[in-house]
């Protein structure tokens, strides 16, 4: 197996270059990172899940206008300080990590607002929810309410998603955009027994992890199984580089760096005509780097991310038909053998 070091020494021994081993790692690296970000690389994808906690509607709250405090009644309270719903607490999936499971960053809403919840505090050992607005309609006292996770944060070090399967019903989850979900579903008022349906990314948290949005949200934790492909680390050397890999090509990303050095050191001796054969040398790499990153990326592209998922850990499906939807996948379900 090849490794970053091996690349490195054939870059600079193909031109004759003068750069250190060091300073060409970190190109290796450099042109790694780029191929990474340009596509998802089979070597960097993983299948890891998530479990979505369940809306909490226990007890009554109260909501005054203009005020960013929320109190609720005892058993609201409990509901609270614990993260969980205690409806249906006998038929729900286990929460991962439960003791970071807090209602802190979740979104409450009684009426039509959704409000996020950015604290939960205690005064004189009764706890109550802080918002990070203030609430905008009007005060009532003792009413229901829904306190849902709209964001859930992902792997920090995920760059790119595949497929999402809620693992209940071994249903696959469509994608949309940010811009489709809030067109299709502005408000977000469901809270579906079925639970998601859609996911969509909804931006970075404050430490870069991704925040993905399900919708509608479950009123039961809800293990969602997916895939995602990791942001590429950075090259050390003697690190050994994954065998599917085609190193000449990533050789070939290193040379334009090269070059580009190389071109750089003759301008500062003022060899004007040597720079520019370095230049051009350098542009003839990048046009052959694009390429082949371009061929890479047709012999690394593996199956349908939903296709590994339901294969490998799953019931065999066809098509969507774990999950009827219409009445056309119920006709279209009658005429073969599926579950």
């Amino acid at each position: 197996m090849a490794t970053v070091d091996d690349v490195a020494r054939a870059a600079l021994s193909a031109v004759g270059a003068n750069a250190g081993l060091l300073q060409a790692i970190r190109w290796v690296s450099d042109r790694y990172r780029q191929l990474a970000n340009r596509g998802k690389l089979r070597a960097l994808r993983r299948i890891d899940n998530v479990v979505i906690p369940a809306a909490i509607t226990d007890g009554l709250a109260t909501f005054t206008r203009g005020s960013d405090i929320v109190t609720g009644d005892a058993t609201a309270q409990q509901a609270w300080v614990t993260g969980q719903s205690t409806a249906n607490a006998d038929d729900q999936a286990p929460l991962l990590n439960a003791p970071e499971h807090t209602v802190i960053g979740r979104f409450i809403r009684y009426r039509r607002v959704w409000y996020r919840v950015k604290n939960l505090e205690f005064v004189g050992g009764v706890p109550r929810l802080r918002l990070s607005t203030p609430v905008a309609e009007d005060s009532t006292s003792l009413t229901a309410y829904k306190l849902v996770q709209r964001h859930t944060r992902m792997p920090k070090n995920a760059r790119f998603f595949g497929g999402f399967v809620q693992q209940r019903l071994w249903r696959p989850l469509t994608q949309l955009s940010l811009d489709e979900l809030n067109l299709t579903y502005p408000e977000r008022l469901f809270v579906a027994g079925t639970g998601p349906e859609v996911w969509t990314v909804i931006g970075d948290d404050e430490d870069g992890a991704r925040l993905i949005e399900f919708y509608p949200y479950p009123t039961r934790n809800e293990a969602i199984l997916f895939t995602y492909y990791e942001r590429a680390p950075e090259l050390k050397p003697g690190m050994t580089l994954p065998d599917d890999l085609d190193v000449e090509a990533l050789k070939i990303g290193v040379l334009i760096d090269i070059c580009r050095f190389e071109m750089a050191n003759a301008l500062r001796m003022n060899q004007v005509d040597v720079a520019g054969v370095w230049r051009n040398e350098s542009a003839r790499f990048e046009t052959l780097w694009m390429n082949r990153m371009d061929e890479l990326f047709r012999v690394d592209r593996s199956d349908d991310d939903i296709k590994v998922i339901l294969h490998t850990q799953g019931p065999p499906t066809f098509g969507d038909f774990t999950f009827i939807r219409t009445a056309r996948q119920d006709a279209i379900s009658r005429l073969g053998n599926f579950p």
